[in-house]
């Protein structure tokens, strides 16, 4: 694809249609002969940290007629897989704070789920669940509990829980 420095992501094949991405692109591609379908664009974020900030997109999701992804700056989105419009956008958590996202979500009956990158930059690790039409969020699994959390005197000094961890920045299956 023109202009892109690389692609980490396995594309994923629909009835036809190839779906690649770049940090905050999508192409759809007619997988028998490379011609570009659409393409959906945002610009990347700037200041970002860790594995958001190199500039690294895994992939996407697809339910039905939508397709699913994150963007660097730690949202989750939803396209129409026909058309590339957007459906709708959440933000996962605030991108100054070092969260970012890179893996593809996990589509699961009506929920997207999908996790955030970061986690060598002193932030904690989570799972989310959004549903798959309207992209409301349906729960929050923390990786590591928070301080005085039950199990956080598991993890024995205070200090670790406070730099948190457990970043979520691979596919679960």
């Amino acid at each position: 694809i023109p202009g892109l420095r690389m692609i980490e992501g396995t594309p994923v094949v629909v009835a036809g249609l190839m779906y690649v991405t770049a940090p905050n692109q999508v192409f759809a591609l007619d997988a028998e002969t490379g011609r570009e379908i659409w393409s959906y664009s945002q610009p990347r974020t700037e200041g970002l940290m860790g594995d958001a900030g190199i500039g690294l997109n895994r992939g996407v999701a697809v339910r039905g007629d939508r397709l699913y992804t994150v963007t660097d700056h730690a949202h989750v989105i939803a396209l129409d897989r026909f058309s590339g419009e957007l459906l709708w956008d959440r933000e996962m958590a605030d991108h100054r704070m070092h969260y970012g996202a890179i893996a593809p979500p996990l589509v699961v009956g009506d929920l997207v789920i999908v996790g955030m990158s970061g986690g060598d930059t002193g932030l904690r690790g989570f799972l989310d669940a959004y549903d798959a039409v309207s992209g409301e969020m349906a729960w929050r699994f923390w990786t590591i509990p928070a301080p005085g959390e039950p199990l956080s005197e598991t993890w024995g000094d205070a200090e670790v829980l406070e730099k948190g961890c457990g970043a979520t920045w691979l596919t679960g299956s």
